[in-house]
C-alpha cells in the first residue's frame, strides 16, 4: 500500500528570536535596559570602543522607532476600516442592480430569460463566493444594459443610471484594490516590527555579555543587565 507524503510546513522568512516577550515588553525592558547603560558608558567603552555615546544614542533611536511602529492591532484596525469601506460600497452597487433588475423586469415582463444575460443571481452568488469575479460580472452587466438602454429608458430606468452606475463601480473598485493594497502594507508592517524586535533583542544580548565581563566582582550588577 502506498504512503501518503506528509508535506513539510514550511519555515517563515523571518522569525521573532524569542516567544516570550511581546513587542510593549520588549520596549518597556529596554528603556530601562538604557537607563542601566548610561550612567556605566564609561566601563562599556573601555571594553568595546565601539559600545560610546553613539551607541547609546542609536540604542535610543532604535527603541524610538520601534516604538513608534504601527502595531499589528492598529494595522488590523485599519484593514477593518478599509473593509468596511468595500462592503459599504459594494452596497451601493447592489442598491443599483436592484433598481436595474426592477426595471428590465418592467421591460420585458414576458422574457424571464433576459435575466441571465444581466446576471443578476451570478452577481448576488458572486459576492460571497469569488468577490474579483462579481466586479467582472458588474461590467459585463453594465455593458448589457447600454444593449438595452432605450428598453430600460422606455420602461423607466433613470437617465443618469449608467453615469451613476460607472460612478459606484469606481467607488468599489477603488475600495477593493485599497483594501487588498493594504493587506501586502501589513506583510511589510509585521516584517519591520519583527527586525525592530530581534535588533533590540539583538543589542541587549550584546551588552548582556559585556555587561557579565565588567561587572564579574559585582554579580548584582551584572544581573541588572541579564535577560530575566
Amino acid at each position: 500500500m502506498a504512503t501518503i507524503p506528509i508535506k513539510k510546513r514550511a519555515k517563515p522568512l523571518i522569525v521573532r528570536k524569542i516567544g516570550e516577550l511581546d513587542d510593549a515588553e520588549l520596549i518597556q525592558i529596554s528603556r530601562a535596559w538604557h537607563k542601566l547603560f548610561l550612567p556605566h558608558l564609561a566601563d562599556f567603552t573601555a571594553l568595546d570602543p565601539q559600545m560610546d555615546a553613539t551607541f547609546a544614542t542609536n540604542w535610543l533611536q532604535l527603541i524610538e522607532d520601534f516604538s513608534a511602529h504601527p502595531s499589528d492591532l492598529a494595522t488590523l484596525a485599519e484593514l477593518g476600516d478599509l473593509t468596511a469601506q468595500t462592503g459599504k460600497a459594494t452596497d451601493a452597487i447592489f442598491v443599483l442592480l436592484e433598481h436595474l433588475e426592477y426595471t428590465v423586469g418592467r421591460a420585458f415582463p414576458k422574457d424571464k430569460r433576459i435575466l441571465l444575460e444581466f446576471g443578476f443571481a451570478d452577481i448576488r452568488k458572486l459576492r460571497n463566493d469569488n468577490f474579483s469575479r462579481m466586479v467582472l460580472r458588474c461590467v459585463v452587466t453594465k455593458l448589457v444594459a447600454e444593449e438595452y438602454e432605450t428598453e430600460l429608458l422606455a420602461a423607466g430606468l433613470n437617465a443618469n443610471f449608467l453615469f451613476d452606475y460607472d460612478a459606484a463601480f469606481g467607488t468599489m473598485a477603488d475600495a477593493e484594490i485599497a483594501q487588498e493594497f493594504f493587506k501586502t502594507v501589513r506583510i511589510k508592517r509585521t516584517t519591520q516590527r519583527i527586525k525592530y524586535f530581534n535588533a533590540l533583542y539583538d543589542l541587549h544580548l550584546q551588552v548582556q555579555k559585556a555587561a557579565a565581563i565588567i561587572f564579574r566582582d559585582e554579580p548584582e550588577v551584572a544581573k541588572q543587565f541579564a535577560l530575566q
